[in-house]
């Protein structure tokens, strides 16, 4: 089996090789497959029709073999054709173009190699039911004599193949419609055998858009990550037709499966990068505009550490798709594309190391440019219609910076481009396989074409054997419903999130948990406009839960969390529940929101420095260990009640009643109505509503109600659900800025609030203004049973879900033998942590030590923890302690209390017990 190394490239030998193939220089034979494809690309690349032979000879040749050259020069030259020959010329041309061929194809695709494709073509915008697109059949190309002789390894609707790390099988989504299976599952082939085998079956829902499988593919420690619709999602801002899928596992054999993404909208796409973590593509607009919010994330084979990886404050690229990282380097080959113009684009590298927003770091390919010099992407010259001086007088100086932009004089664009490239699988930094409308390509980073296959074509795969990447550690615990978040200093920001805000300002944190609905859709709408809605219209809002330009989704408050005098915090939040934090000030109003969401896996330890701080430098280590991760974890403070969807008729209209309506109703003139009538939950600035399909109360009309399709009414101001997607400032919008809370801090009519009463008013202003509380509130018949039915179904796979959890666990009953790497996942695993990692000098190493681990063990036996290099030499031993049930902490000095002097750079250390051994990686860095 070839193991690939597109590096280890030795110009002598190709050289020979290419004067032993082409010495009597041969044209590629006519007999080929797709041949006259490939030279019509020749032709085409060279402009031969323009130009003509000779001209193309002349410029193939000086990058030619010596001997090669030579020949095909004295050819040319000897027979003194005229150009007028054509016949004759041609004949040369075609030599020199197989012999240019064979010497980039050679290091890359030598006789035998193999390359496995899907036949067909590129889909339409990401939102239209992704997981549900046409697939073909599953291709085989092999490589003889610089061409491709296909065959068909699957026939039917196939899709998303991945390559074994062994070579030697292909995992892919499959269905056979003509059958009714209209659903795709994983299936695998064996390249030897030619048999296959199904890994995924069945789902839950009546829908079978609901119960695909797609995208899957190989994790170093053997199970599989892909993506599916079986959680029952759609989008929030299209009709029933914007199925959504999220990340999933299961083991080898489709068992075990259960969701590990709670993501809003369409997540695809995944890749595994060469240290063990998953990188892909998240469509993320969480109170941000919803075009400009298509950028990567990673995430760690077992569901945590999910995070930003590029792009999610971001203007440009509109969207990137299909990232796989280059091999041997750190960067990231992928598509920059537009939104609505579908997932074509032009090839470009992103190197993370230069930023992760705006076009840093990112190189448009074929032909290799800077954003700034780019002319083939539709760039716009104005903003929505407006200069930016009227852009920046209307929306503020944080919504868009030209400066921070990659192209000047330009401004961003929904329909970027739509073409004409997709699914780049890079051989190296030069060289990939990509495909266009006309077939499989191979293409050098300057734009140099050699077609391999003609016709429909997606997701190519070397087919080789490679190393393993890194096998992360699996940290998570699937019998625990909770995770941790820890924050070591809120203070600690990105600009402008706290500018100027000075340290103790915020006193607590809140949590917000994000309901996704379900569906279906009454069609019924309006539509979402904001400081983010540039040159892209907007966003429907089918049957939507709060005013326009108000919250997409349903949300919930979890609870709030002190924060330390240090800026530490540190609480338990719910696994696999998507939430976002906002930080608030001693009055309850929001200084900042996240308009993103994390989601924290069961026993997962998440810690962040700070407030966004930034991703690519290290942050300025604590002094001493902060004050909430000394003290631990807490549970969270519930606001008033139990977590609940925020209910503007159920929270809100309740404190109008007993405190204003008295005053403000309908029957007392010209003054603000907040009683309780029921009307159309209004979708527009006041004159020009479009139908919702839901009803609210008056109150809430008359408090929402704006001009210009503005988030700043003149009552409440709240976070655009379509705003820009660049950092902002603290107290932009919100409670803070709100006029009815100027108000009733100033004193209004002798009205007195309770702080319960002060504290959900300010809280609905800075959640988005929700009208409603679930997806039913406000709605009439048919579409309440319609969308209860779907919940319903929700629920059905949640409860199958869970059995699959407790067959991974081997709870009593439970007849399935867990995978070797999740034995004694439940309480039964020694699992050992640091905390301030990197650190500078003072961290923590937390271990816990199941019951079982005790009773095994003789009363006098301890464990121990020790320091090593990266070379594994001992440094010191750090303490050790008796085998006693619980959590241990361990607080450590590594620059005083090690005998040896350690410089910054990597260290391990390790607890060890009688029977068990675990280590964890240190980075020490400089203070």
């Amino acid at each position: 089996m070839r193991v690939f190394n597109a590096y280890l490239v030795f110009p002598a030998l190709i050289t020979l090789v290419m004067i032993q193939s082409l010495h009597a220089l041969e044209a590629l034979s006519p007999d080929v497959a797709y041949y006259a494809s490939i030279v019509s690309v020749w032709k085409t690349q060279d402009s031969v029709s323009v130009k003509g032979y000779r001209s193309a000879i002349e410029k193939i040749a000086p990058d030619l073999p010596l001997e090669i050259r030579t020949d095909l020069l004295n050819e040319l030259d000897q027979s003194e054709i005229p150009d007028s020959s054509t016949a004759a010329l041609e004949q040369i041309y075609l030599k020199a173009a197989t012999a240019r061929r064979l010497q980039l194809l050679e290091p890359y695709l030598p006789d035998s190699s193999q390359i496995v494709f899907s036949a067909h073509g590129v889909w339409s915008q990401i939102y239209n039911d992704n997981a549900n697109e046409r697939g073909g059949d599953l291709v085989l190309i092999t490589m003889k004599g610089g061409a491709g002789t296909p065959s068909v390894l699957v026939q039917g609707e196939t899709r998303d193949p991945d390559v074994s790390f062994d070579g030697k099988r292909v995992l892919y989504s499959f269905r056979d419609m003509s059958s009714g299976k209209n659903s795709y599952h994983l299936y695998e082939i064996d390249l030897h055998s030619k048999s296959t085998r199904q890994i995924t079956t069945g789902g839950t829902a009546s829908d079978y858009r609901h119960n695909s499988d797609v995208d899957g593919i190989y994790l170093p420690n053997d199970d599989i990550m892909f993506c599916s619709t079986r959680m029952i999602q759609m989008g929030d801002c299209l009709d029933d037709n914007s199925v959504t899928a999220n990340l999933f596992l299961c083991n080898k054999d489709g068992r075990y499966l259960r969701r590990i993404s709670f993501d809003q909208a369409h997540i695809c796409y995944p890749s595994v990068l060469s240290n063990g973590q998953v990188i892909y593509c998240r469509w993320d607009y969480n109170d941000k505009n919803h075009t400009y919010a298509h950028g990567l994330f990673v995430v760690n084979p077992d569901g945590t550490k999910q995070m930003e990886f590029y792009g999610n404050n971001s203007w440009w690229p509109t969207a990137l798709y299909y990232p796989r990282e280059i091999p041997g380097t750190n960067k990231i080959m992928a598509i920059a594309g537009g939104y609505h113009s579908g997932q074509a684009g032009i090839v470009c590298t992103v190197n993370r190391d230069l930023g992760i927003a705006n076009g840093e770091g990112v190189t448009l390919l074929a032909p290799v440019r800077n954003p700034k010099d780019d002319t083939e992407g539709v760039w716009a010259s104005t903003l929505g219609g407006l200069t930016f001086e009227e852009y920046r007088a209307k929306w503020g100086p944080y919504a868009f910076d030209p400066a921070a932009f990659p192209k000047p004089n330009a401004y961003p664009n929904d329909y970027w481009t739509s073409g004409p490239y997709i699914w780049p699988y890079p051989l190296d930094e030069n060289c990939m396989l990509v495909c266009w409308s006309n077939g499989l390509l191979f293409m050098t980073a300057s734009g140099h074409k050699e077609l391999i296959s003609s016709g429909p074509c997606a997701s190519p795969r070397l087919v080789l054997q490679r190393p393993k990447p890194t096998i992360i550690a699996d940290n998570t615990d699937w019998s625990k419903s909770t995770g941790i978040c820890q924050v070591m200093d809120i203070n600690i920001s990105q600009d402008p999130l706290l500018k100027d805000i000075p340290a103790g300002t915020i006193k607590r944190l809140r949590v917000v948990a994000l309901e996704y609905r379900t569906g279906p859709s009454s069609g019924a709408g309006g539509m979402n406009c904001g400081p983010g809605s540039i040159n892209n219209g907007g966003a429907t809002t089918p049957i939507p839960i709060a005013t326009v330009g108000a919250s997409w989704d349903v949300k919930k408050i979890i609870g709030e969390t002190p924060v330390e005098s240090d800026g530490s915090a540190c609480f338990y939040v719910p696994a696999r529940t998507p939430v976002y934090f906002q930080a608030l000030d001693e009055k309850g109003h929001v200084v900042q929101t996240m308009r993103s969401w994390a989601t924290i896996m069961p026993g997962e330890v998440n810690s962040c420095m700070g407030c966004h701080e930034s991703k690519l430098t290290t942050p300025q280590q604590p002094t001493s260990i902060p004050i909430a991760v000394k003290r631990g974890p807490v549970p969270l403070d519930s606001f008033y009640g139990p977590s609940r969807g925020f209910s503007f008729t159920k929270e809100i209209q309740p404190i109008l009643d007993a405190k204003c309506v008295a005053c403000h109703n309908e029957t007392t003139p010209d003054v603000l109505d907040l009683s309780r009538g029921t009307v159309e939950l209004p979708l527009g600035p006041a004159g020009s509503w479009t139908k919702s399909g839901r009803t609210s109360s008056k109150a809430y009309q008359n408090l929402v109600t704006t001009e210009d399709w503005d988030y700043r009414g003149k009552y409440v101001w709240w976070q655009s659900a379509e705003d820009s997607p660049l950092l902002q400032p603290p107290y932009r919008t919100g409670a803070s800025r709100s006029p009815l809370i100027s108000l009733l801090d100033a004193g209004h009519n002798s009205v007195t609030l309770t702080k319960e009463e002060y504290d959900k008013i300010c809280a609905w202003i800075d959640i988005g203004v929700p009208s409603s509380g679930d997806y039913c509130e406000g709605l009439t018949e048919p579409w309440v049973s319609r969308i209860a039915a779907r919940e319903a179904e929700r629920r059905n796979w949640e409860a199958q879900e869970k059995r699959n959890i407790n067959d991974l666990l081997g709870i009593p009953n439970a007849k399935v033998q867990k995978p070797s790497s999740l034995k004694g996942r439940s309480n039964n695993q020694i699992q050992l942590r640091a905390y301030l990692n990197p650190v500078s000098d003072i961290m923590v190493l937390q271990f816990t030590i199941p019951d079982a681990e005790v009773s095994a063990r003789k009363p006098q036996e301890q464990w121990s923890l020790a320091l090593f290099d990266c070379a594994g030499r001992l440094l010191g031993n750090i303490t050790r302690g008796q085998i006693k049930a619980g959590q241990h902490r361990v607080y450590v000095n590594l620059r005083n209390d090690q005998k040896a002097v350690l410089s910054h750079g990597t260290y391990f250390c390790t607890l060890k017990t009688p029977g068990l051994k675990r280590t964890v990686k240190i980075v020490l860095v400089d203070r």
